[in-house]
């Protein structure tokens, strides 16, 4: 994990690290997802937002969602929120795109 850029952001009482992977695979075990999140030892947050890239052509890009325990989420309306914003501060969309999420294909509006 070293030498990876990430940006830490909060929504609505929530804070997030939110990592992009979309070029380069991030693989860490649940004890490296823990570590990260520990507000101690690590960044410090309630859930980590992983951005990949997406095997659908209609979303700009997919995300796992990693709570701080280590497990996965299917879905978090905060966490969405914060990767549509990061991505339209990026470049990478303007007001409107479909996202992968772990549930499934959603729609964002950041306008």
């Amino acid at each position: 994990m070293s030498g990876r850029p990430f940006i830490k952001m909060h929504g609505l009482g929530n804070d997030f690290v939110i990592l992009d992977a979309r070029a380069r695979e991030l693989a860490l075990s649940p004890d490296q997802w823990r570590l990260l999140a520990d507000r101690h030892h690590g960044v410090g947050c309630d859930q980590i937002l992983v951005l990949t890239a997406s095997d659908r052509p209609d979303c700009v890009c997919g995300y796992r969602i990693i709570n701080a325990d280590g497990s996965e989420a299917r879905q978090c309306g905060n966490g969405a929120r914060c990767v549509a914003q990061w991505l339209h501060r990026a470049g990478a969309i303007e007001r409107q795109a479909s996202l992968q999420s772990p549930a499934g294909p959603i729609a964002v509006d950041v306008g």
